[in-house]
């Protein structure tokens, strides 16, 4: 014997809550802690505005996974909503995660102190690929496929009207796990310790002409190396692109690291990531360009003559304490940390 009354319920729950989650207006709203003040307001317009933009004309899945959650949740118990970066989309994303595709350590009251949450998620091998040349999963051999249907998927099919086909899921069952883990440091202060080599190796773009021309500046740099025997190597990313250790460790190695600016960017002021890496793999940081030192940190070394700029570093390359506090200086206030807090802070 059936009888529709669990069904009704369910979809009556689901519209109400549809109703009161995704007004007409939009779902989100903001609310202004302290006091009120008019750029408080103005802020909150902007990101209310923003927020139910991305939510209804980007996030076009949103709507239809907060639908699918509300119907699930009453039947379950408890549903979740995980939202995330899609490399595929280049964009936000959001979707339904049933409870039964969600494990937790047990004993745990909430997520923010729970050791550990695992998603369990069903991919095609298509999605694997894409996501694998994506870079968001690393490139290795996939088995193959094994049918899992589980008793509780059976139910929610009954309840919905569906009938599985166990013989044609060509789905791979993933794990992703969320873990806390005692990680190593990100900035390791027994890198100033590293030996240097007779080598200045320079890795990015050099360009010949234009606005943007720096050639001369490598070159420069490179003859005053060569005039103490220490050669120059040099590494076009764009020609030859290094993984991110390989990078570390020729720079760690290299005799000097320079951030050479053309005079396009001295003027500018341009931010580039050359002086901060130097620093933050234990490496001494200098430049020519004011604006960037002055950016970067008070005992940047900065000299606009490459002669002078040359002789500055010969002197204080083995200086480890002025390394260090190079290094926790951009520590502090140059990681990607402070930058996503200062970007923040504008919206």
């Amino acid at each position: 014997m059936f009888h529709p009354v669990l069904t009704e319920a369910v979809v009556r729950f689901q519209a109400q809550a549809m109703g009161e989650l995704f007004p007409a207006s939009g779902p989100c709203r903001t609310k202004i802690m302290g006091k009120m003040t008019p750029e408080k307001l103005d802020q909150a317009d902007r990101i209310q505005t923003e927020m139910n933009y991305l939510l209804t004309e980007e996030m076009t899945e949103y709507r239809d996974e907060t639908e699918q959650m509300l119907f699930k949740l009453p039947l379950a118990g408890s549903a979740f909503k995980k939202v995330y970066y899609d490399p595929i989309e280049e964009r936000p994303a959001a979707m339904f995660v049933p409870a039964e595709d969600f494990v937790a350590s047990y004993g745990a009251s909430d997520l923010m102190t729970c050791p550990r949450y695992t998603h369990i998620m069903k991919k095609t091998s298509n999605e694997i690929l894409e996501l694998q040349v994506a870079g968001f999963y690393k490139d290795v051999d996939l088995p193959d496929p094994e049918p899992d249907f589980s008793d509780i998927q059976e139910k929610y099919d009954e309840l919905d009207g569906e009938s599985a086909v166990i013989e044609d899921d060509d789905r791979h069952t993933i794990l992703e796990m969320h873990v806390t883990m005692n990680m190593p440091e990100e900035f390791d202060e027994e890198w100033v310790n590293i030996p240097r080599e007779n080598i200045f190796y320079f890795i990015g773009s050099i360009s010949h002409e234009g606005r943007f021309k720096n050639a001369h500046l490598i070159q420069e740099f490179g003859t005053l190396c060569a005039k103490i025997d220490v050669r120059t190597g040099w590494s076009n990313p764009w020609v030859n692109p290094l993984d991110g250790s390989v990078m570390r460790d020729l720079m760690q190695r290299s005799f000097m690291n320079p951030d050479l600016r053309n005079d396009t960017h001295k003027r500018w002021g341009t931010k580039t990531c050359r002086v901060f890496k130097s620093m933050s793999y234990g490496h001494l940081g200098i430049t020519n360009s004011p604006k960037l030192a002055k950016f970067a940190g008070p005992e940047v070394i900065c000299k606009e003559n490459i002669s002078d700029l040359f002789e500055a570093g010969l002197k204080y390359r083995e200086d480890k304490e002025l390394i260090l506090r190079q290094m926790r200086y951009t520590k502090e206030h140059h990681t990607y940390v402070n930058r996503i807090n200062g970007l923040l802070k504008l919206l």
